[in-house]
């Protein structure tokens, strides 16, 4: 408050919250490559949270697997390394508001060379949580172990 003779002039300030500008985009990534999931928001000073499956993620906990950027109006959650339990739903969260994308992950495939199986077959290994899939033969014919 200033006071000026008999006048009083009062100021109040608030910030305006940040509000994305451009959502994340669901995104199916190779078994062993990296993938960065992008969102725009309003504000250059905007402050984000980055989330899978609704847990906080940060760089901190994860070593090198998560990296979190902010560059001008631009957030970026790259994951390295993608591995099959890295699938899931990612979420941007800034003030009350959050978008939110599905990360699939595609299993690698390798083809085998000298092969008992018919030419064109396959042995694609992924490892999940207490499971562990093996595929085997031709596309339509799945073997769990």
């Amino acid at each position: 408050n200033v006071h000026f003779k008999d006048t009083f002039i009062s100021a109040l300030l608030f910030t305006i919250p940040a509000t994305f500008k451009g959502s994340l985009k669901s995104q199916e990534a190779e078994e062993g490559s990296s993938v960065t999931l992008r969102c725009q928001v309003s504000k250059t000073d905007a402050r984000v949270e980055w989330q899978k499956n609704g847990q906080v993620l940060s760089e901190e906990m994860s070593g090198r697997k998560y990296q979190l950027k902010l560059e001008g109006k631009t957030a970026e959650l790259t994951i390295v390394s993608v591995e099959v339990q890295d699938a899931g739903r990612y979420s941007c969260i800034t003030g009350d508001e959050k978008t939110t994308a599905e990360l699939k992950v595609k299993c690698q495939e390798k083809t085998i060379k000298h092969s008992p199986y018919e030419t064109g077959s396959y042995i694609s290994l992924c490892h999940f949580p207490k499971t562990h899939i093996l595929g085997t033969g031709k596309r339509s014919k799945i073997k769990l172990v």
